[in-house]
């Protein structure tokens, strides 16, 4: 199972801070958040593409647009990072 790590600042929506997912590739992603946690899903991301202000890691490094490719295994990590704007 796939970690999936949900920022502080996302739990007003929703009790999941965390959970396990049964992925074998990073593009499964979205649907598996929309059919478990869909008013996360609602927030982090615009039909199936992230945010903009949302941020993907996988094993704490950026992934950028490469969903399809990713392939997934039991103990990887996957945290979405919410921006903050203040000054």
């Amino acid at each position: 199972m796939v970690k999936i790590i949900f920022p502080e600042s996302l739990h007003r929506f929703s009790d999941v801070g965390q959970m396990d997912l049964s992925l074998k590739k990073l593009s499964e992603l979205s649907g598996a958040l929309k059919e478990s946690v869909p008013e996360l899903h609602k927030v982090i991301y615009t039909d199936d593409s992230l945010r903009g202000f949302v941020n993907l890691y996988l094993n704490e490094k950026p992934v950028m647009n490469q969903y399809d490719q990713v392939t997934l295994s039991d103990q990887d990590t996957i945290e979405f990072i919410a921006s903050v704007s203040g000054g």
